[in-house]
């Protein structure tokens, strides 16, 4: 009979497995390490996106900046009642290529165009005393409006 009793005991110990309370631990304590992990990894995610929208909005406003100082863009006599019109089609039309996806031409835009007097940039124009720099300013605004980036060039002759 010992040798039967040693069997069964060795047979229950063999099939018992874990208990209802043994799971629900290890689920709860997987639960509280995921938890504790989820805000990191959605912090993690968002700032992901952002350094996107940077990337995206530097990359283009640096192409803009090149294409506008470059000879490719003739320079907008400062007579012209739409300087900033003409030049923000012109930009924006050279430089589609760089626009991120997603993003829309609107988001590229002129915000001024300023005129070398000699000694700073400024409203008057003095094209016909021989002064032609002329101080572009641009922007570029993300889609979401989180990221907005500026850079001013100089225009020359």
């Amino acid at each position: 009979m010992n040798v039967r009793a040693a069997a069964g005991a060795r047979s229950r110990q063999s099939d018992r497995g874990f208990t209802l309370i043994e799971v629900l631990m290890a689920v709860a304590l997987m639960s509280i390490a995921v938890i504790g992990v989820l805000p990191a990894i959605w912090t993690n995610v968002r700032s992901s996106g952002l350094q996107d929208q940077f990337g995206g909005a530097r990359r283009w406003i640096v192409s803009a900046g090149e294409y506008a100082v470059s000879p490719s863009l003739a320079r907008t006599s400062c007579t012209s009642a739409t300087i900033v019109t003409d030049y923000q089609n012109a930009i924006r039309t050279g430089v589609t290529g760089s626009r991120p996806p997603a993003w829309t031409d609107s988001r590229l835009s002129v915000t001024g165009v300023q005129f070398w007097n000699g000694t700073t940039f400024g409203a008057t124009c003095l094209e016909s005393a021989g002064l032609t720099l002329q101080l572009v300013s641009l922007k570029v605004i993300s889609p979401d409006g989180r990221v907005t980036e500026t850079l001013d060039v100089v225009k020359g002759s």
